[in-house]
C-alpha cells in the first residue's frame, strides 16, 4: 500500500537516521535502501509500506521512498471526504479522490484511532495491502502447538 508520510530525525541510536511517526507506528526505510538518497527530517514523501514487523512493543512499518512530495501537494483529508477500512490492527482511510496526496492532522487521526481502538493509520494512495510479519512470541507457540498435536497423534 502506498501512502505520504513525514519523516523526522531520529532521537535514538537506530541505523536509519530518519524515521516517520505518520503512521502512528514508528516506520523505519528498509535497510536494502539505505546507500541511496534518503527523505531528510521535514520532508513528505509518498513511500511504499513493505511490510509491517509485529512484536510486543508495538512493531513497526518498513518503508520504501518513492519520491518527495512538495508541500505545495499535500492537501488536508477533511471528515466526509473519505471512507474507513479495518485492516490488521489498523484504520485504513481511503479517499474519494485518489489523485491528491492527502494529509490529515494528528488530531484527527488521533480521534479515529480512539474511536475504532485500532494502533496505526494509513491514508490509502493505492496499492496492495503490505505484508505482516509475525511476533517471534506468536511463531514459537504456534510452532510448539504443531509439535504438541504431532506428538500426542503419534503416541496414540
Amino acid at each position: 500500500m502506498n501512502t505520504v508520510v513525514l519523516f523526522v530525525e531520529s532521537r535514538q541510536s537506530y541505523k536509519n537516521k530518519v524515521i516517520s511517526r505518520s503512521l502512528r507506528k514508528v516506520s523505519f526505510i528498509d535497510n536494502r535502501l539505505l546507500e541511496e538518497a534518503l527523505p531528510k527530517p521535514e520532508e513528505h514523501w509518498f513511500v511504499e509500506i513493505v511490510r509491517e514487523n509485529l512484536s510486543d512493543d508495538g512493531g513497526c512499518f518498513i518503508l520504501k521512498p518513492l519520491h518527495l512530495v512538495p508541500q505545495d501537494q499535500l492537501v488536508p483529508l477533511l471528515h466526509g471526504m473519505y471512507d474507513l477500512q479495518i485492516v490488521h490492527d489498523a484504520v485504513v482511510v481511503n479517499p474519494k479522490d485518489m489523485t491528491k496526496k492527502w494529509v490529515m492532522s494528528p488530531v484527527a487521526k488521533r480521534s479515529i484511532l480512539e474511536s475504532t481502538g485500532c494502533h496505526s493509520f494509513v491514508i490509502n494512495h493505492g496499492g496492495g495491502p503490505w505484508r505482516r510479519r509475525k511476533k517471534l512470541s506468536d511463531v514459537l507457540a504456534q510452532e510448539t502447538e504443531s509439535l504438541t498435536a504431532t506428538t500426542t497423534t503419534t503416541k496414540e
